[in-house]
């Protein structure tokens, strides 16, 4: 297949959830590569070669120490090239014989998403430990339920790969009505687990609070250190757009404009819209907090343009340059100047009979620069 055309292809897919899916794909095939004998044939006999190589290399494979290394890095490596060589209509690119996979396979490899954890414990099996002479045990439980999603779609993703229907055959669907039902009970026994323990249940990571938020702007805002003019802006609008970070990294100055009193985003390709299109008639409107300026986000944007004025050319990404304090500094001492020039430039352009030689991106920027330079004063 050319190249181009598999890169099309595989765009289906966004590149940090095909590499979730190859994670949980390469932890499979590896499952099922050291566990051979209990689960033959599954393996594509293709790739089979090729992974007892890999294996015979990571014999050879020592640590710093001289110690055996465990990180496997030749059959993760042979693994993830055969996932990203599957030709659809060639059965020999595939690295396994999905027809030949069961539910019960499945569910083996589920079992190893365990960790064990130490609990302070008043119940049996006791062990008392000779640092602090308290009583605790040691107890393994089941991974949380996204991990088991996890598994489940990257296998789905597979089949899509190879072309592979999900009822295919009897058997194939047998496993995907199993495997769901064995989702829906892990999820349950793994909640009785924790609660049991007393540990949490729910997932995810609780926000933060807005009094911590505000004093991490504030020792930011405070630095003298140069990379935390954009650490402090890059904080603020991960605050303000509810965005996860590498949004925040990646946009582009193209995207951000001054709508009356706000600064607007337009938010672009996010993880939920790859194709960059539900906020195209609606916009995040990020607004002065004048009241407490160091969560002020037109301030720091303020701070990080007049450090990098290179980004006011436009077409490149908002957090890229080299932030100097002395630049600042020098913009600051000479704002009311600056101010001067930038409104004489704004006249001349208006003035000018021919506005269609205007490149409209320059406007736009000399309109932003007049409505910075004005939040600092």
């Amino acid at each position: 297949m050319d190249a181009e055309i598999r890169e099309v292809l595989q765009a289906r897919v966004a590149d940090a959830s095909r590499k979730t899916y190859d994670d949980y794909n390469t932890r499979l095939i590896r499952f099922l590569f050291d566990h051979c004998n209990e689960f033959p044939n599954v393996i594509n006999p293709s790739i089979m070669g090729e992974l007892s190589i890999a294996h015979d290399n990571e014999r050879n494979t020592r640590t710093s120490r001289g110690a055996p290394s465990k990180k496997r890095l030749h059959i993760n490596s042979t693994i993830r090239k055969a996932l990203s060589t599957i030709n659809p209509a060639d059965t020999a690119t595939h690295p396994l014989l999905l027809e030949k996979l069961s539910f019960y396979i499945i569910a083996c490899f589920m079992k190893t998403f365990s960790k064990q954890i130490t609990t302070h414990s008043t119940a049996e099996d006791l062990v008392v430990t000779a640092e602090a002479g308290e009583t605790t045990r040691t107890v393994t439980i089941r991974l949380k339920p996204s991990s088991y999603d996890g598994v489940s779609s990257s296998l789905a993703n597979l089949f899509v790969e190879c072309n592979v229907s999900k009822d295919s055959t009897e058997g194939i669907k047998e496993m995907w009505r199993n495997l769901g039902m064995y989702k829906k009970g892990t999820r349950r026994k793994g909640a009785r687990e924790r609660q049991a323990l007393g540990l949490r249940t729910t997932e995810g990571k609780d926000p933060i609070p807005l009094a911590a938020y505000t004093h991490l702007a504030s020792i930011l805002n405070r630095s003298n250190d140069p990379e935390h003019v954009a650490a402090h802006l890059f904080l603020l609008l991960d605050w303000n757009l509810m965005s996860r970070a590498d949004f925040v990294v990646t946009s582009n100055i193209e995207l951000v404009g001054v709508w009356n009193d706000a600064l607007r985003f337009q938010v672009g390709v996010t993880k939920t819209d790859q194709e960059g299109s539900k906020h195209i008639d609606h916009p995040f409107h990020v607004y002065s907090c004048p009241e407490n300026p160091v969560i002020c986000p037109v301030l720091a944007l303020s701070k990080h343009l007049l450090c990098n004025p290179r980004i006011l050319l436009g077409k490149c990404k908002l957090f890229e340059g080299q932030i100097s304090m002395k630049d600042l500094t020098a913009s600051c001492a000479q704002l009311s100047g600056l101010m001067n020039i930038v409104l004489n430039s704004l006249i001349l352009v208006y003035t000018q009979s021919t506005l269609e030689h205007i490149q409209c991106g320059r406007v736009q920027h000399l309109m932003w620069l007049v409505a910075l330079l004005l939040a600092l004063q």
